[in-house]
């Protein structure tokens, strides 16, 4: 359980749901989208490690947008969350507190995909 602070890894009620459905659309279709998911963390990783002061944050905006999106839809609570508050500090301009909040959820992210190939197995 966390603190008040800090959203659980996994809407687990969403998640179940998700893994569910995506059963009928054929075997390796859920991990197909937990694999999509953790492409796209890697290219955001990627963006947000090579951004310079004078690249559009726009990007780096529209891609947490689209994680934040991504990561709920799956019941991926934290990472929703996580990318919700990248996305606002896209938005003002603040590239080096994105940056820093990223680096420092590294294990947030880890786990929260650990969860989903987790209940992913547990079919």
């Amino acid at each position: 359980m966390s603190d008040t602070n800090t959203p659980e890894l996994l809407d687990q009620a969403r998640a179940r749901e998700v893994r569910d459905l995506m059963r009928d659309a054929g075997a390796g279709a859920y991990q197909t989208m937990i694999d999509n998911l953790e492409r796209d963390l890697a290219k955001y990783t990627l963006l947000l490690q090579t951004h310079t002061d004078g690249a559009p944050m726009e990007d780096v905006r529209r891609v947490a947008h689209s994680l934040k999106g991504g990561s709920r839809a799956m019941g991926a609570r934290a990472l929703g969350e996580l990318f919700a508050t990248l996305e606002q500090h896209a938005k003002a301009g603040d590239i080096n507190t994105a940056r820093h909040l990223h680096e420092a959820s590294g294990a947030a992210i880890a786990s929260s995909m650990a969860a989903l190939r987790e209940l992913n197995a547990n079919v």
